[in-house]
């Protein structure tokens, strides 16, 4: 019996198919990679989006005075920015308690980058700018109030925040995500009183 080694020409194909096979293994772990990002960045923005509405379900309806309130023209209507009068520790809320209340602004593009910001004021003063959203991901919030409807309550509205992941689209997600939390002030009407 003899020992018979490889020849060149079952070396060559034996490299060919494990170049092959690497190359397969590089492709699907790069596929794999991006989309393993992707959902970490949707995720982190979900994240984003629902420490946001979970703040302000927290300090919304503690409001003692609404600086920016809704008017009653219209059967829907939108703002994009909310100045609010609440109290110093949404944790332990008593009404109307004077000078130890703050005063809260949520707005789009606050942040230098253009994030969703919520901006604590002691006076005139921010004490405090708090990023909700990062710019990144291009926040858009809306108080929404339901105007002249049946059942349409003076101190309820709807907050809607969107916000868009660009990176989604290269695995055929949505870039845009959306969403919404309905708020009760308990203290005040969002509506404007006529």
């Amino acid at each position: 019996m003899r020992n018979r080694g490889m020849t060149l020409l079952e070396l060559l194909i034996a490299l060919a198919l494990a170049g092959v096979i690497f190359l397969g293994i590089f492709h699907v772990s790069t596929i794999a990679g991006k989309q393993i990002h992707v959902y970490i960045e949707r995720y982190n923005a979900y994240s984003q989006i629902g420490y946001a509405l979970d703040d302000m379900a927290l300090r919304m309806p503690s409001a003692s005075k609404i600086k920016t309130p809704f008017t009653q023209s219209g059967a829907l209507e939108t703002i994009h920015a909310m100045r609010f009068i609440g109290a110093s520790d949404p944790y332990h809320v008593v009404p109307y308690e004077g000078d130890t209340d703050y005063r809260y602004r949520v707005r789009n593009g606050a942040g230098e980058d253009g994030a969703l910001v919520l901006e604590v004021m002691d006076g005139s003063n921010i004490e405090k700018a708090e990023i909700l959203v990062e710019g990144k991901f291009r926040p858009r919030v809306s108080f929404i109030r339901h105007g002249e409807q049946h059942d349409a309550e003076p101190d309820f509205m709807t907050v809607v925040i969107e916000v868009f992941c660009d990176k989604s689209k290269a695995i055929g997600l949505p870039e845009k995500l959306v969403k919404a939390e309905g708020i009760r002030f308990w203290f005040v009407d969002v509506v404007q009183p006529q």
